[in-house]
């Protein structure tokens, strides 16, 4: 993003919340069940009582005195659920864990939960189907370009995500490559870093200390990449970009040797639509009537975010109405 609306975690990728939330539990003697994968939403007179669950091979269902919450995740590991509901997404990678197969979600609409908004689904830059490697150069968009298989921008690179995502697949390849700077690249972090060693060691990424012999290990042309890093570096010094992408203080012109480049097609990255809920994060049915005992919250619900959803506001999302679900559940 141009502008900072979020904070850089100690620990990366979601392990301090999880670590701080889990000691919470701990602490207050909640037992933590893993492997368990729900499939069944119990009901009794009209109202949600509990789950049925696969742990292991095992069938176990489990009970709540209060209520029920479904904070489950999305359904943007589930390639056929992906490919059902938007086609031209088929054969894509995502980025997420396999749990978020929307089974759960599923299994609400059984007992009357209103799906909505399932269609809005998120691409980033990422692996192209049939590649191993994913790296992160796209992670601050003041460092990078993107370009196609002739060596030139064909989108600004912060558009949108739908029409970002949208462009990428249109492209003959459905996949480009991602353009940064040595500066850039010491500015991704360390493990951005760590991901494009990978990926060189791989033939999925390349360093070149010209943009000439970076070109070449790309197989894009030269010609064409050297007059597209110019133009674009003229945009950065005129704070006027060609594309339209907003040049501000902190963006970098693509100056500074080494070179780096990577594959870049669109891999799964969230999902916007789920269950529907009310500010009180109680599951709707068909009838924007509350369901009897099921809330849920984060990536599960459909109605939060919208067709785009700015980036780092997923984790508010989840804490702020997983916070609101318990507080209602212990209240039913």
């Amino acid at each position: 993003a141009h502008w900072p609306r979020a904070h850089i975690p100690v620990l990366p990728l979601g392990q301090g919340y999880i670590r701080t939330l889990a000691d919470a539990c701990v602490k207050r003697r909640v037992e933590l069940k893993v492997k368990c994968e729900v499939r069944e939403v119990l009901t009794k007179d009209n109202k949600v009582i509990g789950v049925g669950a696969y742990c292991g091979n095992e069938y176990k269902q489990f009970y709540a005195r209060r209520g029920v919450v479904l904070a489950a995740g999305s359904f943007a590991a589930n390639p056929d659920l992906i490919q059902k509901i938007s086609p031209k997404l088929k054969g894509l990678t995502t980025n997420n864990a396999p749990g978020s197969n929307g089974l759960a979600m599923l299994a609400a609409e059984k007992v009357g939960a209103k799906l909505v908004n399932l269609e809005f689904i998120q691409c980033l830059p990422g692996c192209p189907p049939g590649k191993k490697y994913r790296v992160r150069f796209h992670n601050d968009v003041s460092h990078f370009i993107f370009v196609n298989k002739n060596g030139e921008r064909f989108i600004r690179e912060d558009s949108p995500r739908d029409e970002f995502r949208d462009a990428v697949l249109s492209l003959p390849e459905k996949y480009g490559f991602i353009i940064i700077d040595d500066e850039g690249f010491r500015r991704a972090g360390i493990l951005v870093q760590k991901e494009a060693v990978k990926a060189i060691e791989g033939g999925e990424a390349w360093k070149g200390e010209t943009l000439r012999e970076l070109a070449d290990k790309m197989s894009v042309s030269a010609d064409n990449l050297i007059r597209t890093v110019e133009d674009y570096n003229e945009g950065v010094r005129l704070g006027k970009d060609r594309l339209g992408k907003k040049i501000h203080s902190l963006t970098l012109p693509i100056a500074h040797p080494p070179f780096w480049a990577c594959y870049a097609g669109m891999t799964v990255h969230y999902t916007e639509g789920g269950i529907a809920i009310d500010e009180k994060t109680r599951v709707l049915n068909k009838n924007n009537q509350p369901v009897a005992g099921l809330y849920a919250a984060g990536t599960i619900t459909g109605n939060v975010h919208g067709k785009n959803r700015l980036g780092a506001n997923g984790l508010a999302d989840a804490i702020v109405f997983g916070r609101i679900a318990g507080r209602q559940a212990a209240k039913n």
